[in-house]
């Protein structure tokens, strides 16, 4: 029987098939892991560059709030704290390989824009990432109109400080320490924390509540933690009449969340003030749904918690 023939009649023919040169496959690329830092001491060149203390989150995440005091901005006739809508916040996570990702959201007036940018790109030259990935509006009735540009660079830590830190300068940014403010505030902290089912911290008369997803989110791999700004963050300040607060949302969600939670938050009352993504590299695709209302504490911090209900927003633990 010819070679053909048995191939035909499906005969395994000894022989037939020629023998194949083994070929090595590129290795593939090593996924850096978290790298554990406890204190500040790890952290120094950032406090120095930006002369001011961060918090450590998660033995590895650096974040350094700037607030925009310097502005005087209302939004809905109200008077904002800054710390409520209007804070630069800058991400920092060391990597095993020895980098760092920087993850950010800069806070500017509309004639900073393109001084800083133009010194951000510049100076990122040779970094990984980009500069900007977003510059968007969260609250389109802020007077004056402030922006929000979003960005993500990964290389050495230093560098990225001092290329954040120089291109801020051309800002009016206010660096330095302040003065930290613990004191309580003039609404029922306490009762929001226990509605919405978080912990969250009062700083300078804002209460602020940070809580995950519950599936994880990556980029390129690593499995980033939710301190990298990939978390949902509500905050509350006194405001409006008597006994009323101004509450802020940004709600971190898939796509398929972001219509009931609309929905929802509206038959509360609640305004949408902005639907934007600003990471393009993150699996799952998310999306941040702003937010802004004013009424009771308990009201508000009820509406959140069934928005939240609707979502794979990580459980209640309190």
């Amino acid at each position: 029987m010819q070679r053909q023939e048995a191939l035909i009649a499906g005969d395994i023919v000894l022989g037939a098939i020629p023998s194949l040169t083994p070929v090595r496959l590129p290795a593939l690329p090593r996924v850096p892991r978290l790298a554990s830092v406890t204190g500040d001491h790890g952290w120094r060149q950032v406090i120095s560059t930006f002369d001011t203390t961060g918090t450590l989150e998660a033995g590895a995440v650096y974040r350094v709030a700037l607030p925009r005091t310097d502005v005087q901005a209302t939004a809905f006739g109200v008077q904002l704290n800054p710390r409520l809508a209007a804070s630069t916040e800058i991400t920092f996570l060391r990597l095993s390989d020895g980098s760092a990702l920087a993850k950010y959201v800069l806070v500017l007036l509309d004639s900073e824009v393109s001084p800083l940018l133009a010194d951000l790109m510049g100076g990122s030259s040779g970094l990984q990432g980009s500069p900007c990935t977003a510059l968007v509006d969260h609250l389109p009735d802020l007077e004056p109109r402030l922006r929000y540009l979003h960005g993500s660079l990964r290389g050495d830590l230093d560098r990225l400080a001092t290329v954040l830190a120089t291109a801020l300068q051309r800002t009016g940014t206010p660096f330095g320490k302040a003065d930290s403010d613990r004191a309580g505030v003039p609404f029922a902290a306490d009762d929001i924390r226990k509605i919405v089912g978080w912990p969250g911290t009062v700083d300078h008369g804002v209460l602020t509540i940070r809580l995950p997803r519950s599936e994880p989110v990556t980029e390129n791999g690593l499995v980033l933690p939710p301190a990298m700004q990939l978390q949902t963050t509500l905050a509350f300040q006194a405001g409006g009449a008597a006994g009323q607060v101004v509450a802020r949302g940004d709600l971190l969600l898939v796509p398929h969340e972001i219509q009931p939670v609309v929905d929802l938050l509206q038959s509360k009352g609640m305004v949408v003030t902005a639907l934007h993504g600003h990471e393009p590299s993150v699996l799952p695709n998310l999306c941040h749904l702003h937010t802004w209302a004013t009424g009771a504490p308990e009201e508000l911090a009820a509406s959140f918690r069934a928005a939240l209900d609707l979502t794979n927003s990580a459980p209640p633990r309190i």
